[in-house]
């Protein structure tokens, strides 16, 4: 019986390996791979998802569309637009339809991460010889920090900047000095105090500080710890941002909370207020011809001199399950490359790679930022990076509602931070259970 089985199974393994040759007697090649046909230069279409409004369609175009063509005349690629409503990342996994590429941004990187779209793309960045020490190391630690990951699952190609805009013509309408470089929140507040004021009916505004997790990003305060997955904003750090911010609106006049649409609005069109501490909102000032503009660095803590904000960047990921990922490296080569990081420089987008020339290049190409102050802006510190995780928008929320109720006298700040510690947190018990 052995013998006879032994017989049949050297039979088996003889037919297996003449399957495998052709009828010369030459072993038959393996079908080449999507990724292979690319490198032959083949065909490919690569899909991309960016969110609506991050990039203009003619942006889209010239930093990414038509010089990928010029370079790689094989490769398409299909945008897919995003709108935060009907097209996500969650429903674009729920129909099957993921794409090759995904913009997102480090603050909101769990968008992708959560859904186990993301990939470690550190072998494609060696195998298509990208140098990493070209980009700005706090760029590429940005992107480690905030997935908690020891490697890369993309590539950063612009970055915002943190800065204090402020309208000119205001400050010689009421004989102030203009605000300066290295302005602490303390000096800036005390700015705010003599420029809000009501004259001839019209109210004034000193400054608006914007979202409390901004200056919070600064001394890179976290609003969830991922080890524990209990949120940490009651602490005393939290405690002296809600100081700094109550000292704003407590200044009479001033105490008009704002989003970020109608802060922009008093700024740049009723010109009502006079500071506006943001991030890179210059856009916005394409259409607006009448203001007389400029801005300085974004106010500071005393114990973190030069500090903005944490990096905020738009990143270029590859996702797990792209059949094109070389192709779709490829795109993000061309991205990351300096001619087109030139280009985006000139068009007074913030390079997230390192060499000066990016700076010297900043904005050369639009005129309305031309003698603005945007060397000093462009090399101020990014505060190190936390964690983040998909539940980040639980605390997000909750914690502007309680610098809301401190602005309107309903809370003092510890019962609002103590308030808003327990009812995030069992929040958090909740959706982490589900």
């Amino acid at each position: 019986m052995l013998k006879k089985m032994s017989v049949i199974v050297s039979f088996a393994l003889s037919v297996s390996a003449l399957s495998a040759c052709s009828s010369t007697g030459t072993p038959e090649k393996p079908k080449p791979s999507a990724d292979e046909k690319i490198q032959t230069g083949e065909p490919a279409t690569v899909q991309l998802a960016i969110s609506k409004g991050w990039l203009t369609d003619e942006e889209i175009d010239k930093y990414i569309i038509d010089p990928t063509k010029k370079k790689f005349p094989n490769i398409t690629i299909k945008l897919v637009t995003m709108d935060g409503k009907n097209v996500t990342p969650t429903t674009l996994v729920a129909a099957g339809t993921v794409p090759d590429l995904i913009i997102v941004a480090n603050p909101t990187i769990n968008d992708i991460t959560s859904l186990e779209l993301d990939d470690n793309i550190e072998p494609l960045i060696k195998k298509h010889n990208i140098d990493l020490n070209k980009f700005k190391p706090e760029t590429l630690a940005a992107i480690k920090g905030s997935t908690g990951y020891d490697y890369l699952v993309g590539l950063p190609y612009a970055m915002h900047f943190s800065a204090l805009y402020y309208n000119k013509d205001l400050f010689n309408k009421f004989g102030v000095p203009f605000p300066k470089d290295g302005m602490t929140w303390d000096e800036v507040t005390e700015l705010a105090r003599k420029m809000t004021r009501l004259d001839n009916g019209v109210q004034y505004r000193g400054l608006e500080p914007d979202h409390v997790t901004r200056p919070a990003s600064q001394l890179s305060l976290g609003l969830i710890d991922p080890k524990t997955m209990k949120t940490t904003v009651n602490s005393e750090q939290w405690k002296k941002v809600f100081t700094t911010l109550k000292n704003i609106y407590d200044i009479p006049g001033n105490n008009q909370m704002q989003n970020f649409n109608n802060a922009s609005d008093q700024f740049a069109k009723d010109k009502t207020l006079a500071m506006r501490p943001e991030l890179n909102v210059l856009g916005r000032f394409a259409a607006v011809k009448d203001l007389n503009w400029d801005l300085v660095t974004y106010p500071t803590f005393k114990e973190t001199p030069n500090t903005g904000m944490q990096v905020d960047e738009h990143i270029l990921a590859i996702t797990r399950t792209s059949k094109v990922k070389d192709a779709a490296m490829d795109v993000i080569s061309v991205v990351v490359s300096d001619e087109v990081q030139l280009t985006m420089a000139g068009d007074a987008k913030v390079s997230t790679l390192k060499d000066d020339k990016f700076i010297k290049e900043f904005g050369k190409n639009v005129d309305y930022v031309k003698g603005k102050n945007m060397e000093a802006v462009l090399r101020m510190k990014q505060a190190t990076p936390v964690a983040v995780t998909k539940y980040d928008k639980i605390p997000k929320d909750r914690i502007q509602n309680a610098m809301e109720s401190v602005v309107k006298g309903q809370e003092d700040i510890n019962t609002a931070l103590r308030t808003a510690e327990e009812e995030i947190n069992n929040k958090l018990a909740t959706e982490t259970k589900k």
